[in-house]
């Protein structure tokens, strides 16, 4: 399907939509004007190489502040302490205050939690 701006024009292909998970009802199409959004709305579930960094690339040019744990590995310690070694779910959240989106692993391996923090 097409999402259309004022400025730009971006194509998703249907498989790729379906790794979209919405949070609720929030879905792609009521991104079609530039936005900005108060608190943590989109999730990507798509392993890596399933075009999370297109993704990415699109989300930035919605003018949304999204998180890609391959651009910025600095999230990555927090979020494997929670999965592999018992740490802190709290922490592992704490990582994405002041992102609109996050995808690539190993946010697709905690999709429950981060579903259940931010249902909106």
């Amino acid at each position: 399907f097409r999402v259309r701006t004022p400025s730009i024009s971006l194509h998703i292909s249907m498989s790729r939509a379906m790794n979209l998970c919405c949070l609720q009802s929030f879905w792609i199409w009521p991104l079609c004007g530039l936005v900005t959004l108060d608190a943590f709305k989109l999730l990507d579930v798509g392993a890596p190489r399933t075009g999370t960094q297109s993704f990415y690339d699109a989300m930035k040019i919605l003018n949304l502040n999204p998180v890609h744990s391959g651009y910025q590995s600095e999230v990555r310690p927090a979020l494997c302490e929670y999965l592999f070694r018992n740490g802190s779910l709290d922490d592992a959240l704490g990582v994405l205050d002041g992102f609109d989106a996050a995808m690539d692993e190993p946010f697709m391996l905690m999709y429950e939690e981060i579903m259940a923090a931010f249902p909106e």
